[in-house]
């Protein structure tokens, strides 16, 4: 689904998107890495499986779900990682 497309449905439905998948993750991540002592953000980004160029991509495609469903499967098998 396009840009357009995803704003004339959420108007439609009267539906406000709150925070951005992007804007959402990187809030995860950066209290991640103040809980645990990790010294930059793309350490947890590894430790997640994800790269920034992904990130970015999703900022450019904020309606794109090819790759975010790959990183969601790859939270819940790590067990690394722990969202509390």
């Amino acid at each position: 689904m396009n840009h357009e497309k995803m704003k004339n449905w959420l108007k439609q439905h009267t539906l406000i998107l709150e925070e951005s998948f992007c804007d959402s993750l990187r809030k995860i991540v950066e209290e991640y890495k103040e809980q645990y002592g990790y010294k930059t953000m793309s350490e947890v980004y590894r430790l997640m499986g994800i790269s920034r160029q992904q990130i970015a991509y999703w900022a450019a495609n904020p309606y794109s779900t090819q790759t975010k469903k790959t990183v969601f499967d790859s939270i819940k098998s790590s067990r690394d990682f722990l969202l509390i």
